[in-house]
């Protein structure tokens, strides 16, 4: 017997990417939430835009502003070592 093969068409194709992506993100969210959640685990402060956070927040920042970028800003002590985590919108729009 002969096994054939079917071809995706370019609907499924685009159809499997999206899931692909989807699932890829939500892995990404995950990791990201448990990094998080291991700083404020170690006593370190979380910051979004200035203002005390904390993990959720942070998340949801990112999910909704998808189309912004946080910069990540770490916050030493005196003796160098790492007491708040900081996350700063960034505007990449350039004004013309």
């Amino acid at each position: 017997m002969h096994e054939y093969k079917m071809q995706e068409s370019g609907k499924e194709k685009r159809v499997r990417k999206r899931q692909e992506q989807r699932k890829k993100e939500q892995r990404d969210r995950i990791q990201f939430k448990i990094e998080l959640e291991e700083f404020v685990n170690d006593g370190i402060l979380l910051w979004l835009n200035g203002n005390i956070s904390d993990p959720e927040q942070i998340i949801r920042a990112h999910l909704v502003e998808e189309e912004n970028n946080y910069m990540r800003d770490y916050i030493t002590d005196e003796k160098g070592g790492v007491k708040g985590l900081g996350f700063d919108k960034i505007d990449t729009k350039k004004n013309k």
